[in-house]
């Protein structure tokens, strides 16, 4: 996996201006105070006070208006729950791990009683053990889950009762050797090996809605063609189906490779496309939609789109930015064939980031997850949750 492309794992890309089938369109939004700024506007909902400290949320994940988790610290430590009141403190048993350095990654749920937290072990001994692990909270108890070692791609749910994926890429194990990369499935009740498909990062991407299967992004590095099409495949139950993705004509000396995919039913289908040069992204991506019958290209002046997710009326959500900064600057938001970029309270510079988003089910409302970084006291990052729409 290129440096590119973890940036766009982590943190996304900035977004500047749009173009496509529609005219081009940008604006702000958002509100520099808590809870200040009138629905739907981007506002500030929750602000760690740490001094001195590093604390960054990396993931947030909900089940509905009244049900949400937030996960960020390097150890877990900042674990929260959102009840429809407030985001309360809940406490990550990583001693079960019993390894001498934890670090958590993501969160995920099918229902309140079923929570997933997903991260990295390691022993500081002469064998470097080195293990992803898995924490559930069944309601009244957590539990422990281990698997071989490997850098965590990425983890959904599939809207079938209990059904959780894991997809893991290549990564050095200690001692040279290279571990990964692998697919697990929990069913409800017992995790199974899933086929990995036919690339060197295995499944990149995920996504799945219920009656539209588990699809994946396969591009693990750049692919240089001046007739690009992204990886892409469609889990049938049994095996992976290669999908013919868009054929995005690039410039000679470009590459491009797939960086996320939204599967929302058989006819709705969304993969967003970053255009590099020489590995240093351009100010120019790709939106494409499957609708049954052929895909539909939008070409949206950014360098880099990824972590795709719906906006609950038709529309898309992405995190939007330049990942030669650091950071993620906006997010970008695709309706009725225009897109515009919203400013997100506290993202200013790159040393600030949203690092994932999530839509509320059952509205148009969003949740976002990242970190400020405080003028003073020096070096001091503040964990931050946003959120759009009532």
């Amino acid at each position: 996996m290129t440096e590119l492309l973890r940036r766009i794992v982590c943190v996304g890309a900035v977004g500047v201006m749009a173009a496509g089938a529609g005219t081009a369109a940008a604006s702000a939004s958002g509100s520099a105070a808590s809870g200040s700024a009138a629905a739907p506007g981007w506002r500030t909902v929750y602000a760690s006070t740490s001094q001195h400290g590093s604390d960054s949320f990396k993931d947030v994940f909900a089940l509905g208006p009244k049900n949400a988790w937030a996960l960020g610290g390097a150890d877990g430590s900042l674990l929260r729950h959102w009840n429809g009141t407030s985001w309360r403190a809940v406490a990550v048993p990583t001693s079960l791990v019993g390894a001498d350095q934890v670090e958590v990654g993501r969160v995920v749920a099918t229902s309140p009683k079923d929570v997933w937290v997903f991260g990295s072990a390691f022993w500081q001994d002469a064998d470097e053990r080195r293990v992803v692990y898995g924490l559930h909270w069944d309601g009244t108890r957590w539990t422990k889950k281990e698997f071989p070692f490997a850098r965590i791609n990425d983890v959904i749910t599939t809207g079938k009762p209990g059904e959780v994926w894991v997809a893991a890429a290549r990564h050095s194990c200690g001692h040279g050797k290279v571990c990964g990369p692998w697919i697990q499935r929990f069913d409800g009740k017992a995790w199974r090996k899933v086929p990995v498909p036919k690339s060197k990062a295995g499944a990149y991407r995920l996504s799945a809605r219920k009656g539209t299967g588990v699809w994946a992004t396969t591009d693990s590095t750049p692919v240089r063609s001046t007739a690009y099409r992204p990886g892409l495949v469609r889990w049938t139950g049994k095996r992976w189906q290669k999908v013919t993705g868009p054929k995005v004509v690039l410039p000679r000396g470009h590459e491009g490779h797939a960086t996320d995919v939204l599967a929302r039913g058989p006819r709705d289908v969304w993969t967003t496309i970053t255009i590099t040069k020489g590995g240093t992204a351009v100010n120019k991506s790709v939106l494409a939609h499957w609708n049954g019958k052929s895909w539909r290209q939008h070409v949206i002046r950014t360098k880099v789109l990824s972590a795709l997710d719906g906006d609950g009326a038709g529309g898309i959500w992405a995190l939007a930015g330049d990942p030669g900064r650091g950071a993620v600057q906006a997010m970008a938001h695709w309706s009725k064939g225009k897109v515009r970029f919203h400013r997100v309270p506290g993202v200013r510079n790159r040393m600030d980031s949203i690092s994932d988003f999530t839509l509320i089910p059952g509205t148009r409302s969003v949740w976002a997850a990242g970190h400020h970084r405080r003028p003073t006291p020096m070096y001091d990052i503040q964990a931050m949750l946003w959120k759009y729409g009532a």
